[in-house]
Protein backbone atom coordinates (compact mmCIF):
# COMPACT_ATOMS: atom_id res chain seq x y z
CA UNK A 1 0.00 0.00 0.00
CA UNK A 2 1.51 3.16 -1.25
CA UNK A 3 0.86 6.21 1.19
CA UNK A 4 1.58 9.78 -1.10
CA UNK A 5 1.28 13.08 0.05
CA UNK A 6 2.31 15.96 -2.06
CA UNK A 7 3.07 19.60 -1.13
CA UNK A 8 0.42 19.28 1.94
CA UNK A 9 0.11 23.18 3.47
CA UNK A 10 -1.89 23.28 7.46
CA UNK A 11 -2.62 26.08 9.29
CA UNK A 12 -4.80 26.15 12.54
CA UNK A 13 -5.77 29.53 13.49
CA UNK A 14 -2.75 31.67 12.35
CA UNK A 15 -0.37 29.54 13.01
CA UNK A 16 1.25 27.42 10.14
CA UNK A 17 2.28 23.36 11.40
CA UNK A 18 3.24 22.57 7.80
CA UNK A 19 4.55 23.78 5.16
CA UNK A 20 4.72 22.19 1.27
CA UNK A 21 5.32 18.60 3.07
CA UNK A 22 6.38 15.58 0.56
CA UNK A 23 6.58 11.82 1.38
CA UNK A 24 6.33 8.75 -0.20
CA UNK A 25 6.00 5.43 1.93
CA UNK A 26 6.62 2.26 -0.65
CA UNK A 27 4.90 -0.68 0.79
CA UNK A 28 7.49 -2.80 2.62
CA UNK A 29 9.70 -0.10 3.28
CA UNK A 30 10.57 1.55 6.83
CA UNK A 31 11.55 5.34 7.06
CA UNK A 32 12.59 7.37 9.85
CA UNK A 33 10.71 10.83 10.48
CA UNK A 34 13.37 13.13 12.00
CA UNK A 35 13.22 16.79 13.32
CA UNK A 36 13.85 18.78 15.98
CA UNK A 37 10.44 19.64 18.56
CA UNK A 38 8.02 21.53 16.60
CA UNK A 39 9.11 21.02 13.42
CA UNK A 40 5.58 18.98 12.26
CA UNK A 41 6.45 15.42 12.49
CA UNK A 42 3.63 14.64 14.81
CA UNK A 43 0.92 17.10 12.75
CA UNK A 44 2.05 15.84 9.49
CA UNK A 45 1.36 12.26 11.08
CA UNK A 46 -1.94 12.94 12.14
CA UNK A 47 -2.52 14.13 8.41
CA UNK A 48 -1.25 10.95 6.84
CA UNK A 49 -3.56 9.31 9.25
CA UNK A 50 -6.54 11.31 8.60
CA UNK A 51 -7.26 13.18 12.25
CA UNK A 52 -6.56 16.29 10.20
CA UNK A 53 -8.34 17.60 7.07
CA UNK A 54 -8.32 21.15 7.04
CA UNK A 55 -5.06 20.51 4.73
CA UNK A 56 -4.50 21.77 1.60
CA UNK A 57 -1.95 19.38 -0.81
CA UNK A 58 -2.97 15.87 -2.26
CA UNK A 59 -2.64 12.60 0.16
CA UNK A 60 -3.35 9.28 -1.73
CA UNK A 61 -3.34 5.81 -0.39
CA UNK A 62 -2.19 3.79 -4.15
CA UNK A 63 -2.57 6.57 -6.29
CA UNK A 64 -5.92 6.90 -5.67
CA UNK A 65 -6.99 10.18 -3.77
CA UNK A 66 -7.25 9.66 -0.17
CA UNK A 67 -10.90 11.64 0.23
CA UNK A 68 -12.26 8.76 -2.42
CA UNK A 69 -11.23 6.16 0.30
CA UNK A 70 -14.34 5.94 3.32
CA UNK A 71 -12.64 5.62 6.80
CA UNK A 72 -13.84 1.70 6.72
CA UNK A 73 -11.60 1.24 3.22
CA UNK A 74 -8.86 3.40 5.01
CA UNK A 75 -9.30 1.46 8.42
CA UNK A 76 -8.19 -1.86 5.88
CA UNK A 77 -5.44 -0.82 5.22
CA UNK A 78 -3.88 1.60 7.16
CA UNK A 79 -3.37 1.37 11.16
CA UNK A 80 -1.89 3.72 13.37
CA UNK A 81 -0.58 3.22 17.07
CA UNK A 82 -0.04 6.50 19.05
CA UNK A 83 3.43 6.68 20.53
CA UNK A 84 1.38 7.00 23.98
CA UNK A 85 -1.56 5.14 24.98
CA UNK A 86 -3.42 3.98 27.91
CA UNK A 87 -6.07 1.56 27.63
CA UNK A 88 -9.01 1.74 30.29
CA UNK A 89 -8.94 -1.94 30.40
CA UNK A 90 -6.99 -4.99 31.05
CA UNK A 91 -6.68 -5.76 27.47
CA UNK A 92 -4.37 -8.98 26.49
CA UNK A 93 -1.95 -8.32 23.63
CA UNK A 94 -3.75 -10.61 21.63
CA UNK A 95 -6.94 -8.66 22.21
CA UNK A 96 -5.32 -5.35 21.43
CA UNK A 97 -4.47 -6.92 18.22
CA UNK A 98 -7.10 -8.49 17.59
CA UNK A 99 -9.03 -4.70 17.31
CA UNK A 100 -7.18 -4.17 14.21
CA UNK A 101 -9.25 -6.84 12.67
CA UNK A 102 -12.42 -5.05 13.23
CA UNK A 103 -12.95 -3.24 9.73
CA UNK A 104 -12.46 -6.58 7.88
CA UNK A 105 -15.48 -8.14 9.40
CA UNK A 106 -13.85 -11.45 8.86
CA UNK A 107 -14.68 -14.52 10.60
CA UNK A 108 -13.84 -14.90 14.09
CA UNK A 109 -11.29 -18.24 13.69
CA UNK A 110 -9.91 -16.13 10.17
CA UNK A 111 -9.18 -13.19 12.76
CA UNK A 112 -7.80 -15.60 15.19
CA UNK A 113 -5.75 -17.18 12.40
CA UNK A 114 -4.29 -13.29 11.42
CA UNK A 115 -3.16 -12.23 15.02
CA UNK A 116 -1.49 -15.78 15.81
CA UNK A 117 0.51 -15.19 12.07
CA UNK A 118 0.57 -11.24 12.91
CA UNK A 119 2.40 -12.24 16.82
CA UNK A 120 4.42 -14.86 15.28
CA UNK A 121 5.58 -12.67 12.63
CA UNK A 122 7.17 -9.88 15.36
CA UNK A 123 8.10 -12.54 17.97
CA UNK A 124 5.89 -11.41 20.89
CA UNK A 125 3.36 -14.84 20.55
CA UNK A 126 4.86 -15.46 24.27
CA UNK A 127 3.04 -12.31 24.91
CA UNK A 128 -0.20 -12.93 23.87
CA UNK A 129 -2.05 -13.59 26.86
CA UNK A 130 -0.81 -10.61 28.96
CA UNK A 131 -2.71 -7.52 29.66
Amino acid sequence: MKLSATRINLMIGTKRLLSDVSIDVQPGKMIALMGPNGAGKSTLLKVLAGEYTGFSGELSLNRERYHHWNSAQRARVLGVLPQQSSLNFPFSVEEVVLMGRLPHLTSTPHNMAVVSDVLERVDLTHLANQA
